[in-house]
């Protein structure tokens, strides 16, 4: 059983994508960009996205970011109604791709500068 999960860790490694450090300053700089422009977006977005970007730094910029819907809600200092109309709101405008999960210890994936965020973009 060991053998399986280590090819799915490099599996999951092989598709993240990095931005780098930089880039996280760049991103918060482009969701504000776009923000300003959708009438939809307010403080609780802004501070979820915000939430979404410190973890992301923190987790050496990768793209998924695995993380708990309870630590979001805590960083980003919104109720849980709040944080799932949020999220859903952001993935579907295009600023991230959200996969939830229901297993606590993994957490869910939220793709950021991602191939997947272009896709779904262009159609």
């Amino acid at each position: 059983m060991a053998l399986g999960k280590s090819r799915k860790r490099r599996r999951d490694r092989e598709n993240e994508t990095r931005l780098g450090k930089d880039d996280t300053i760049e991103a918060l700089l482009v969701f504000l960009d776009r923000a300003a422009g959708d009438s939809c977006i307010g403080p609780a977005h802004i501070s979820l996205f915000a939430a979404i970007l410190y973890c992301y730094h923190y987790q050496n910029c990768r793209s998924p970011v695995h993380v708990s819907a309870i630590e979001l809600q805590k960083l980003a200092k919104i109720a849980g109604r709040t944080y799932y109309s949020c999220i859903k709101h952001l993935a579907s405008h295009g600023y991230c791709v959200y996969e939830p999960s229901y297993s606590p210890k993994k957490g869910i994936r939220i793709y950021l500068g991602d191939e997947k965020i272009k896709k779904r973009r262009n159609g």
